[in-house]
């Protein structure tokens, strides 16, 4: 398809071409450039140590706050949540919400889950306050919980302890509404 040039194909260079090669090659590289080259990479090392640094920053804030900062957030229903502290007494009534909570390292503030709360093992062993369908209402009272996590068919549970503790309802309706429950939590 392309031409080449015949003493090309017989392994000559034109001339002056080799003379040109022989220069670059016999030349030494520029002391500024070696430099520069070392200015680099420290540069890029301390911009990627520093970014290292600052991105452990930011993930380690929210696991190092201190427990008297107020937290506020929305649940799925669209009420607004104001916890001032981080809660001693948790009944789960959502089997999902109980596993996230134990396997985020929290299962110590559950006090009470529903009979369908069977993982992890950890879980079987808190109070039990009826099924996910029909919880006992005075079973919740006597634990005197800070927060309770309903789903939309809680609705006595949502009257009855509408004024005395938090009610936290997570819906999760997709994968991304998990991510965000886990985020929440």
């Amino acid at each position: 398809m392309f031409r080449m040039n015949r003493t090309r194909r017989q392994g000559t260079t034109r001339p002056g071409k080799a003379k040109r090669a022989k220069e670059i090659r016999s030349q030494p590289a520029p002391a500024k450039r070696n430099g520069q080259r070392k200015i680099m990479n420290r540069r890029q090392k301390i911009g990627g140590g520093a970014l290292c640094l600052f991105l452990l920053t930011i993930w380690l804030i929210p696991v190092f706050a201190r427990a008297e900062d107020v937290f506020r957030f929305s649940d799925t229903a669209g009420r607004k949540i104001t916890l001032e502290q981080s809660p001693s007494a948790v009944v789960s009534l959502v089997p999902s919400i109980t596993e996230i909570i134990f396997k985020i390292g929290a299962g110590d503030a559950v006090k009470a889950v529903t009979c369908h709360d069977i993982y992890p093992p950890e879980a079987t062993s808190k109070a039990i306050v009826g099924g996910f369908f029909s919880p006992s209402l005075e079973s919740i009272e006597n634990i005197q919980p800070d927060i309770i996590f309903v789903s939309g068919l809680h609705t006595e549970v949502r009257e009855k302890f509408a004024n005395k503790c938090q009610l936290i309802n997570l819906k999760a309706n997709s994968v991304s509404d998990i991510y965000q429950n886990i985020r929440l939590l």
